[in-house]
């Protein structure tokens, strides 16, 4: 269990009732995500902003593109496995953390650019002109904002 979600524990046994501004899910999928995000080295804040944005934590979720479950996943990129198995919450969080965690060695550890690509698609990338796409920011604003908290 990494630090955050310790501190999540000791902050709701403190101060019980306490929430994340914006943070919904269960406590059970908070556990799940920060299990998996430290299986690919990455902060579970960021993969909780993502989930946030993505889905609100709806394990059902789909857009109007087809991209499903809490990460919103688009299969014809990943695997093309059948519907179902996006909608199970490990096997969506595995690819989505694994996508992520590529895009992030793919763009050098940029944060703004793999958050642009897992928005927009693996080959798009924010040029100095475009500034940082609304996605980006989106998800990183929240993160800060959480950390405000740790």
């Amino acid at each position: 269990m990494d630090t955050i979600m310790i501190a999540i524990a000791v902050l709701t046994v403190i101060t019980p009732g306490i929430e994340l501004e914006g943070l919904s899910g269960t406590p059970e999928q908070h556990r799940l995500v920060a299990d998996i995000a430290d299986a690919f080295n990455l902060d579970s804040l960021l993969v909780w902003a993502i989930i946030q944005s993505e889905s609100a934590w709806n394990p059902l979720a789909r857009s109007s593109e087809h991209c499903l479950g809490l990460m919103q996943i688009l299969p014809k990129y990943h695997g093309n496995f059948p519907d179902s198995m996006y909608f199970d919450q490990e096997f969506n969080l595995n690819v989505g953390c694994m996508y992520l965690a590529e895009l992030l060695e793919k763009f050098d550890g940029d944060l703004e650019q793999a958050l642009t690509g897992y928005n927009y698609g693996p080959n798009h990338r924010v040029t100095i002109k475009q500034g940082t796409s609304g996605y980006a920011r989106e998800v990183i604003k929240r993160i800060n904002k959480w950390r405000l908290h740790f």
